[in-house]
């Protein structure tokens, strides 16, 4: 599954902001978590400034797995779609479109995997699809 992981990871680096000046490298946060409880302080529209990317980086890579493993809050599991998933992740309350944001996901991985991915797919489905297994 570090696959799949680390496919989101990018294209939601990606999608974030992939440029220097963006929020999400300012804060070595590729992507723009607004975590608490964790020690780091936040920037004034309280996303989260890591030390360094990489810790940015693992971050996200956990945020994402929590979210596919069904270890959240929110309800979100392995039979969440892309579309379930940024709905959380990107909410339209906060000025997303979660629904342009999976699609730009689907997009990445079907680059990613040689395959066609669309929002309504469930993460069940994504790794079967490409081979992956839970882990």
């Amino acid at each position: 599954m570090q696959g799949l992981l680390d496919a989101m990871a990018l294209a939601i680096f990606d999608y974030e902001g992939s440029h220097p000046h963006d929020r999400n490298h300012r804060n070595n946060n590729p992507g723009n978590l607004r975590l608490t409880g964790n020690g780091y302080p936040r920037d004034v529209g309280g996303y989260t400034i890591f030390p360094t990317f990489t810790e940015g980086y693992v971050a996200l890579i956990q945020d994402i797995r929590a979210k596919i493993w069904g270890d959240n809050d929110h309800g979100l599991n392995m039979d969440s779609t892309l579309e379930d998933f940024f709905k959380v992740y990107a909410p339209s309350s906060d000025a997303n479109n979660p629904l342009r944001y999976a699609w730009d996901v689907a997009r990445w991985l079907g680059a990613a995997y040689f395959k066609s991915f669309h929002p309504q797919d469930t993460f069940a489905y994504i790794l079967e699809t490409i081979g992956e297994k839970k882990s």
